[in-house]
């Protein structure tokens, strides 16, 4: 049922299974290198693929850093505290997936990006002190690029216009504005213009509360 949801990745052995069992003649096998290879889950690929070439991006966290901004030690504790738990194979192609959509913080021509982060997801030791100080390092780090802002909301703001959870907002290379949100069951990639343009006023205004 995760697979057919698609918040889950087949594997290849599964396919092969699911193959002979439903009698597909090997339709199912001669799909299995390309679905074993995907990095990103079904309902994230669209947008994985939008951002990877998009002219802006502006992110609001409140439930975990920014998988942009993860170390790789970070990623791997994050991914692998899911529950219920995922193999081993899972872990590490979705930790890779997740590396991999870095190279747009030094991509040439540069795009402008903008976080809001939550303060207490910067106080969370999520893999250990060691793995915590090291993720604290490479927000620095990537703080200091040209092209990329990073915004803190404090805990004690009295006033607060991210309760409705975590945001992504982009600009495509086509200069169309498009969001996408994400929750327990997965997510949702939001063109529709009057939906985005209120959730870039919402934005905004985290913005100048952070």
């Amino acid at each position: 049922s995760a697979i057919e949801l698609g918040t889950r990745i087949a594997r290849r052995d599964l396919i092969a299974a699911m193959d002979r069992v439903l009698s597909a003649d090997g339709t199912l096998n001669s799909m299995a290198d390309d679905v074993a290879e995907q990095k990103y889950l079904p309902f994230f690929a669209p947008f994985a693929e939008s951002e990877a070439s998009c002219l802006s991006l502006d992110v609001y966290a409140n439930t975990a850093i920014p998988g942009l901004l993860q170390t790789e030690a970070h990623a791997l504790a994050a991914i692998g505290a899911r529950c219920p738990p995922l193999d081993d194979d899972e872990v590490a192609r979705r930790v890779q997936g997740r590396v991999d959509r870095q190279a747009l913080l030094i991509r040439r021509p540069h795009a402008v990006i903008g976080f809001v982060i939550e303060e207490h997801l910067l106080r969370r030791p999520l893999g250990g002190r060691d793995v915590h100080r090291e993720q604290l390092g490479w927000l620095l780090e990537c703080a200091a690029l040209r092209n990329v802002s990073l915004q803190v909301m404090p805990t004690n703001a009295e006033v607060h216009a991210g309760l409705d959870g975590p945001l992504i907002l982009l600009t495509t290379d086509e200069r169309q504005r498009v969001a996408y949100i994400e929750g327990q069951a997965g997510g949702e990639q939001i063109t529709d213009p009057e939906q985005v343009r209120v959730l870039d006023l919402r934005y905004g205004i985290i913005r100048s509360q952070a």
